[in-house]
């Protein structure tokens, strides 16, 4: 170690590169564990050092870098994340998550000092919850977590209780991938030739000896039921003075069976641990998932689908480990098949009337699994991820019952088995679709983490009451799905991009307007809380022409006019455009900008907004994508941008041009000229140059940055129609109107004139959707705290 870097870690502040050391937190053979802080953020980190700095040899250099490689791939809320690799002079080191807790080691060690016999506590402080229940639930998390490294490609190799975390909440996180295996690259294990690896009193046979078997995904299952055991009985499941004696144990004999420690321990437990640590991999759980999905069943006292070895199978596996003993016992085996089939026999009938109730169970759940797909199951975020997992294990158990229902017998059976394996297809069909948007949901959150700095920096920015006023020191959590692309030069609101809806748009250099491609996905404004008025009054003594929110064209049905608070939201800077909707649904709308007028034609249509979209439809897709239409009133609030004039851009019909898209000379020129004298339409005397809707970005913004708001396309909102005198959500305005057959648009179109684009103005829509467009909304994620006082 060199002199400057001894001074470095012997001072009150040590650092390694740009960590600085807060305490350690443990040390092993290899490595040693700090708690740091990292340069310019406030997250704690675990800082994970190599022993013996620049002294290490190239093995465990290779095994340490490639630790950091495999789990980097990785991002599950079960799975420790890995922030950053690097060396300096002195130091090997991985910047990992700080996960607070104890790991399941100390768990067991407090258990075994107790008093109190039993399993391993990991329920929360003061839960008087069933100790056993709660060890199940840890371990069908801990089982979906290492699923998720696996579908990576990553085998763990040294699960164990120490390399297992259990959070203040209680929740399982796995921890030390060493000596993981990369399914898809080279091993990730450096080791001596002939050398097990992992933990002898967790290895699996096959780690023990090389000729035994492969070392895969069902290696870590073994090591996970070890694990579970011990948590179980407070013992391992093979012991002895020496690692050859625990590696003879694991080849030769069987653990004993959990009740001896456990007495009041179901039948079924047992089972699924023995299952999961069996011998042969063949006769283990076949994935991660498979032994999740028992130890729910398990704990939801449904059948689970392991079975124990029978007397037959025991005694197979017996005369494998005692050949001599067996060719003398082989005339007591024969005695032994016969019983076992007399026994079979007898409980056919109840078996029969167990499997009838099972299929009626299953018949009824084919639409509760539709449903849950359709919509428990969006939006894709990781926290759904869980939902995800259960839905695939519920699905993969009905189908694999379903094979036996072949043979239904009868009329009614018949009609009932056509239905339920028809709903077994459409599930089938949409298992895929749940795998993909399970990927998303870890892609949606490794994604957001990639601009954690980005993040940081507009936090901060957004609390500074001297860069951004408007927000009165509000503080903000990262958004899944959105990354900052900074504050508006003209309003100095801060925008973000959504990345799930296409390419984060860049902003121009030197005007600092957002460039808007065919292929740019959502932008959003953060707009800050605020009280303003809502609606519109005709002019009367009381209330002269040039008051607030006095308008002569204004309807009864917008007023009267009220204050109304908001919290701080999001909401689409743009239209959503064709462009995005195609990629959102593989729908393309881009032929609605030509009508059926066939004299139009339209240089981008996938930049025009979308239109035409009924109400269910795009409240559906909004909901999927996690955001939200917004309410009547976040919408008028954004519209009118603090304004309270007939138009944002004043009191004046004129003041619109340039500024919206509405029906003007260039709409006139593409009509018939019979149906122009037919009728009595009002035209702008301008001409925008536009005769339909425009790509979206075409016109001046309002003082929030935002675009379109007064013409282009309607646009629809959360609310049923209703009066302004109906109760209201407090933070978001949403109307607590009773369901109703009608919506609400809100904003003109280019086929209506000035009157009809006013920001009280409102249209009645029967949820057809004909001339509706969307302005997506986001609530905040997270809380937010109440802001900074001011100095």
């Amino acid at each position: 170690m060199s002199d400057r870097n001894r001074e470095r870690l012997n001072s009150r502040t040590p650092a390694i590169g740009p960590y600085e050391i807060v305490r350690e937190l443990g040390r092993g053979a290899q490595t040693i564990v700090y708690l740091a802080r990292e340069e310019g953020l406030v997250r704690p980190v675990a800082l994970k050092v190599l022993r013996g700095g620049s002294r290490v040899d190239w093995r465990r250099q290779a095994r340490f870098r490639r630790e950091a490689e495999a789990v980097a791939r990785l991002d599950h809320p079960g799975i420790c994340k890995v922030y950053r690799a690097d060396q300096t002079e002195d130091f090997h080191y991985i910047a990992m998550e700080f996960v607070e807790g104890e790991t399941l080691a100390k768990r067991i060690e407090h258990a075994k000092n107790s008093r109190n016999a039993g399993p391993v506590d990991v329920t929360l402080e003061g839960d008087r919850g069933s100790r056993l229940g709660a060890l199940v639930v840890f371990f069908e998390k801990l089982s979906r977590a290492l699923h998720a490294a696996h579908e990576a490609g990553i085998t763990h190799r040294d699960i164990k209780p120490a390399n297992i975390i259990v959070t203040p909440g209680g929740e399982p996180v796995l921890l030390d991938f060493g000596l993981a295996h990369d399914a898809e690259g080279e091993d990730i294990t450096v080791s001596l030739t002939g050398v097990p690896l992992g933990t002898p009193a967790y290895s699996p046979p096959e780690q023990i000896e090389a000729s035994k078997g492969q070392l895969d995904a069902r290696s870590d299952l073994y090591a996970l039921g070890a694990t579970l055991y011990e948590c179980l009985t407070l013992h391992q499941p093979h012991e002895g003075s020496s690692r050859d004696s625990v590696y003879w144990s694991i080849l030769s004999r069987t653990p004993d069976a959990i009740g001896k420690y456990l007495p009041d321990a179901p039948d079924d437990l047992g089972v699924i641990v023995n299952t999961a640590m069996a011998k042969e991999q063949e006769r283990r759980y076949q994935t991660a998932l498979d032994l999740a999905g028992d130890l729910r069943r398990f704990r939801t006292s449904q059948p689970i689908r392991a079975r124990a070895a029978g007397p037959l199978r025991r005694l197979g596996l017996w005369a494998r480990r005692n050949p001599a003993l067996a060719a003398a016992g082989s005339a007591f085996f024969l005695a032994l098949m016969i019983g076992l089939l007399v026994i079979g026999s007898s409980l056919g009938v109840t078996l029969q009337a167990i499997d009838e109730k099972q299929r009626h169970t299953d018949f009824r759940a084919i639409p509760f699994l539709k449903q849950a797909e359709e919509v428990k199951l969006w939006p894709a975020r990781p926290e759904k991820i869980p939902a995800m997992d259960e839905w695939l294990s519920q699905v993969g158990d009905l189908l694999f019952r379903a094979r036996d229902y072949e043979d239904l017998d009868g009329a009614d059976g018949q009609e009932q088995k056509a239905a339920f394996l028809e709903g077994c297809d459409r599930l089938s069909a949409k298992i895929k679709s749940v795998e993909a948007r399970r990927r998303e949901a870890i892609e949606v959150a490794r994604r957001t983490d990639e601009f954690r700095s980005a993040w940081s920096r507009a936090i901060d920015e957004i609390a500074d009451r001297s860069l951004c006023p408007a927000y009165d020191g509000l503080r903000i959590a990262p958004q899944l799905g959105l990354v900052p692309i900074g504050r508006d030069p003209r309003t100095n609101l801060y925008e973000f991009g959504h990345f799930q809806t296409g390419e984060i748009p860049q902003r121009d250099a030197e005007t600092g307007r957002i460039v808007m491609t065919d292929e740019s996905g959502l932008v959003f404004v953060l707009l800050p809380a605020g009280r303003f008025r809502m609606g519109a009054v005709k002019p009367s003594a009381d209330h002269p022409l040039g008051e607030p929110n006095v308008d002569p064209w204004a309807h009864l049905n917008e007023g009267p006019v009220r204050e109304v608070e908001l919290d701080p939201f999001f909401i689409s800077k743009y239209e959503l455009t064709q462009g995005q909707w195609l990629r959102l649904t593989g729908e393309d709308l881009s032929a609605y900008s030509v009508s059926s007028w066939g004299k139009l034609e339209v240089p981008h249509p996938y930049l025009n907004s979308v239109h035409a979209v009924p109400w269910e439809k795009a409240d559906q897709m909004m909901r999927r994508l996690g955001l939200c239409l917004p309410t009547e009133a976040q919408w008028e609030f954004a519209a009118r941008a603090n304004t309270t004039t007939i138009w944002w851009t004043g009191n004046e019909r004129q003041s619109l041009e340039g500024a919206t898209n509405i029906r003007d000379q260039s709409f006139a020129r593409v009509k018939d000229e019979t149906s122009l004298r037919a009728q009595s339409y009002d035209w702008e005397p301008w001409d925008d140059g536009y005769p339909a809707h425009a790509p979206v970005g075409s016109f001046e913004p309002n003082r929030f940055g935002l675009h379109d708001t007064m013409g282009n396309a309607k646009e629809l909102v959360r609310d049923v129609y209703g009066s302004y005198n109906d109760p209201t959500k407090p933070g978001t305005g949403e109307r607590l109107t009773r369901e109703s057959p009608f919506r609400v648009l809100r904003g003109g179109n280019y086929q209506v004139g000035a009157v009809r684009c006013r920001s009280a103005s409102r249209t009645v829509d029967n949820r057809t959707g004909f001339g509706a467009g969307i302005r997506p909304a986001r609530t905040i994620d997270g809380p937010t705290p109440p802001p900074t006082p001011s100095r």
